[in-house]
């Protein structure tokens, strides 16, 4: 007879995130049943989503990576996005999780989308560092491609030799999916 309980995946999960918390001196303040999160950096606290798969269990990683990096608006909101979504690949790569590419296509979006809410803003997506664009083109989910954001059409082209290369294309969506 085996010593050892069975826990849910979602228990093994809380467990990892627990641990990596306690290793960095980050305080759980909520568990989201809906998802989403965020990071109170000066606080070294977080709130995030349970974790019932490796998309939620990425995202809490990402706000652990916020805190690690310690990121209170001193970078581009692009750049800490970027920090943050690699922290959240790299621990899901260290505890050896081969479905961490599910994780990498939303954390490309994630950033993507926070780079066109800064060139919404009127930034110039010549500043953006090559490190972000050569990771976004990067693998199965380069940046060559075509989705739907709200009402508009993004078509991003990409270019990684040059980054006045990368283009954000918006059109204007004439009727609801």
């Amino acid at each position: 007879m085996s010593n050892f309980k069975k826990i849910s995946k979602m228990e093994y999960y809380k467990k990892l995130v627990m641990k990596e918390c306690q290793r960095n001196r980050i305080l759980v303040t909520k568990w989201n049943e809906g998802g989403g999160g965020q990071a109170l950096v000066i606080q070294r606290e977080i709130e995030i989503p349970i974790p019932t798969n490796i998309l939620n269990l990425g995202w809490c990683f990402h706000e652990i990576g916020h805190v690690v990096h310690n990121h209170i608006w001193r970078k581009k909101s692009y750049v800490q996005e970027y920090e943050a979504e690699i922290y959240a690949l790299n621990k899901l790569k260290e505890l050896g999780f081969k479905s961490y590419v599910l994780y990498e296509y939303n954390a490309k979006w994630h950033v993507i989308r926070t780079l066109i809410k800064s060139h919404n803003k009127g930034y110039s997506m010549t500043k953006v560092p090559l490190e972000i664009t050569q990771w976004l083109a990067e693998g199965k989910f380069g940046i060559n491609i075509l989705l739907w954001d709200q009402d508009y059409l993004i078509k991003l082209n990409g270019n990684i030799n040059s980054i006045k290369d990368i283009v954000l294309t918006y059109y204007k969506r004439k009727k609801p999916l």
